[in-house]
């Protein structure tokens, strides 16, 4: 295990947090019968070529479907913005069309190769965002608009795997991808392609190289009101690689879970695609496991991503490809392929996964197409905070329905009034902390605190957004500050603050919770707050942070607050 990518500190601790707040039960299995995983397939020619590109996948899925396995649902490729698009747009997307597959194309920027229309205007994520590439692209939204119609759709991914190494000649920093991504949509808009005729998809790269942390996906998701779909690339080269730094036969636990982790932090509300999945055959020699073998990787890898949450398409690259590798045992070919269409054969445990009951082909009268996979999103009332897709197949974030409390109970009113937002990830000070108490603690009365006398707390002048509320928190005997005359408004709450402000502000300041026993393996008995966090646990208000853990130091986020707030005064 020589290239595994460890989580950032700040998303370990959420993921963390996040595991010890869920429900128990929580956690199922993502591919149903009734919501299943669709599989997809890239193939080694175009697909509207002369010589039928598509008809490997047909002859892929009648491999399938004739041995009681379900089908191919979508059709890979890989699209320029530039080459001859009057042509290729309705020839590639029509022969994944006829053949009874959905297109998913990866929109790609002009490249050199294209020769006579190649664009320079159109090569960067840069150029795209600044409107040098407008041309070409409402060009392009035009020829797609008239393909669909009334009746056709297709999922695009604009400028896959942006975060890339050098293999990416369009890569970017994350906000001009943003606004490149933002972009095209708007002009797709423009054009008068309908919503119902696409569903967009945010495709980076799910590694990245590790000097560059500015390359981690995080930092170039266009947001969810501007992503329908969120996927990630990653392949397991094995031993194709000589460098030994990138030789490695990465399992579903290096290559795969890393990533969906983080992912459902980002973006807990959306459906995830893997939109490029690759094997190949060759193991990495100095690699101790014993299951080095493309049969072995595709039955555990395919059975871990169908019961990964919210988990709903894999698209296979099925291609022997040359030249992606100079040296080595794969410096002629890379053969990524779990079916081959010449000998109209595959592998056994590709076959045997796809008999599993997790996945499925919709066929396009399917009813599913339209009542959960393009389901217009619900609408929420912090644009930060959606509620989840349908076709997530997931419910809503743990935390999504205790916030709409806070803010049905007037206790809150977000961190952002201009689209309105939570910030569910941002930490809670010790002023907004005294806000929320003293609201929450005079609810259902829309308290309003006397004026500041400007006495109390050196730190907190009365003309401090917050000083009234700060003062009342003190007259009420739930805090006495930070130390010697100061507050501290500023400051991050933590876990084992939090426990003593909760149950001073529900029981008054003379309260005193029963000698601690020691509940959490982080917390021994002499932890100055130890007796206040096991009441806390104790009264059901929370279950720790995961592991036994209570991580009383941890700073408290605006999310965790508001469970802690309506469980603690019983909001609504």
């Amino acid at each position: 295990m020589k290239r595994i990518k460890l989580l950032p500190n700040i998303i370990f601790m959420l993921l963390l947090l996040i595991v010890g707040t869920l429900p128990a039960g929580s956690a199922q299995a993502s591919g149903t019968s009734s919501l299943p995983i669709l599989f997809g397939a890239y193939t080694s020619l175009e697909l509207g070529s002369l010589t039928g590109g598509v008809n490997e996948l047909v002859a892929m899925n009648s491999w399938l479907t004739g041995n009681g396995a379900s089908g191919v649902t979508f059709a890979g490729d890989f699209m320029s913005i530039t080459l001859n698009p009057a042509y290729n747009v309705p020839h590639e997307l029509d022969a994944a069309w006829g053949a009874g597959f959905v297109p998913f194309v990866n929109l790609m920027p002009s490249a050199s190769g294209e020769v006579a229309y190649y664009d320079a205007n159109c090569v960067t994520a840069a150029q795209i965002a600044a409107g040098s590439c407008d041309a070409a692209l409402t060009a392009w939204a035009g020829y797609f608009k008239i393909w669909a119609g009334n009746t056709k759709w297709a999922y695009l991914a604009p400028m896959p795997e942006m975060n890339g190494g050098s293999w990416i000649a369009y890569g970017s920093d994350g906000p001009t991808f943003i606004a490149a991504f933002i972009k095209i949509r708007t002009l797709f808009a423009n054009a008068g392609v309908p919503s119902k005729a696409v569903r967009w998809v945010f495709a980076p790269n799910g590694w990245n190289e590790s000097a560059y942390s500015w390359k981690e996906f995080e930092n170039y998701y266009p947001g969810d009101s501007n992503v329908d779909v969120i996927a990630f690339s990653a392949y397991n080269f094995g031993g194709c690689d000589t460098n030994p730094v990138y030789a490695n036969w990465d399992t579903f636990e290096e290559g795969f879970k890393p990533y969906l982790d983080r992912m459902r932090v980002m973006a807990p509300s959306k459906p995830i695609f893997i939109s490029q999945i690759g094997t190949v055959n060759v193991p990495d020699t100095d690699d101790p496991d014993p299951n080095q073998t493309k049969s072995a990787w595709v039955a555990d890898t395919f059975s871990k991503l169908a019961n990964y949450p919210a988990v709903r398409a894999l698209i296979y690259f099925n291609i022997s490809k040359g030249g992606e590798f100079g040296s080595g045992p794969c410096a002629s070919t890379a053969d990524y392929r779990i079916y081959n269409s010449g000998s109209n054969s595959g592998d056994a445990s590709f076959l045997t996964i796809m008999q599993d009951s997790r996945f499925g082909k919709w066929a396009f009268n399917d009813s599913k197409w339209a009542s959960v996979a393009f389901a217009p999103a619900n609408s929420s009332i912090f644009t930060d905070m959606q509620t989840a897709h349908p076709f997530s197949g997931e419910a809503n974030i743990w935390y999504y329905d205790y916030v709409i409390s806070l803010y049905n109970a007037g206790v809150t009113g977000g961190c952002v009034v201009s689209p309105l937002q939570y910030c569910p990830d941002a930490t809670v000070t010790r002023a907004q902390m005294a806000v929320f108490l003293e609201k929450g603690k005079h609810y259902p009365v829309a308290y309003t605190p006397p004026a500041a006398s400007d006495s109390v707390f050196s730190d907190v002048p009365g003309s401090y957004w917050a000083a009234a509320w700060i003062e009342k928190l003190a007259a009420d005997g739930v805090t006495s500050g930070c130390g010697t005359g100061i507050y501290c408004p500023d400051s991050a709450v933590t876990r084992a603050q939090m426990a003593v402000f909760l149950l001073k502000a529900k029981y008054g300041s003379a309260y005193a919770p029963p000698a601690a026993v020691g509940t959490f393996s982080d917390v021994p008995i002499n932890y100055w707050a130890a007796k206040w966090i096991e009441q806390l646990a104790r009264e059901g208000i929370t279950g720790g942070c995961g592991g036994g853990n209570y991580c009383p130091d941890a700073e408290v986020t605006r999310a965790q607050m508001a469970v802690f707030l309506v469980k603690t005064f019983g909001l609504p």
